[in-house]
């Protein structure tokens, strides 16, 4: 009889044994392992924890821990699409289109009627309007109800009822019309 020393997996207690037992229970704690020579290794055959229980909780704990860092991962991608969705909305991320910049009105076409012209025309080249025509219209006979070099007219590509906030390319023609005497 060969007499070996093991420690008891549940309790830890320092335990002699026969090598060739096969079952073995520990005078401490009273719980009840196996002994396989072949592959040398203890079960527990208890209600305490063994190897098999604590290394469920490792890869749980693993998953967990991944779940988290992906759940993380997740939030923050949202958050950057979100945000770039909010600049290219808002026309600060990319202000062009197939290579033409692009110009969003502060006002609506009514505003500028009954506005200087000449002042209209400054504030358009100010925004970066490229193509922009002025064009007399002599309709005024005694001026009570149109003041002269006021603008009677204005539109942006061939849109004369524009709003606020509608875009237009840079080099789209701009008419303005102004009121003038008649000759």
């Amino acid at each position: 009889m060969k007499i070996i020393n093991i420690k008891c997996p549940n309790c830890n207690s320092q335990l002699k044994v026969d090598k060739n037992a096969e079952k073995v229970k520990c005078e401490y704690c009273k719980t009840e392992f196996l002994i396989d020579d072949e592959i040398e290794r203890i079960e527990i055959h208890s209600s305490f924890t063994d190897e098999a229980e604590v290394k469920k909780w490792e890869i749980k704990n693993e998953i967990s821990k991944r779940k988290e860092k992906r759940r993380i991962r997740d939030s923050i991608e949202v958050w950057l699409l979100m945000f770039f969705m909010l600049l290219l909305g808002s026309g600060l991320l990319f202000n062009s289109q197939n290579g033409k910049e692009t110009i969003s009105m502060p006002e609506s076409a009514k505003y500028y009627v009954g506005k200087d012209y000449e002042r209209v025309v400054q504030e358009l080249e100010d925004l970066g309007f490229e193509n922009i025509d002025i064009k007399e219209n002599p309709d005024i006979v005694i001026g009570f109800v149109s003041k002269e070099n006021t603008v009677s007219s204005i539109s942006i590509g061939g849109e004369s009822n524009f709003k606020k906030d509608d875009w237009f390319y840079a080099n789209d023609h701009v008419v303005i019309t102004y009121h003038v005497f008649k000759k």
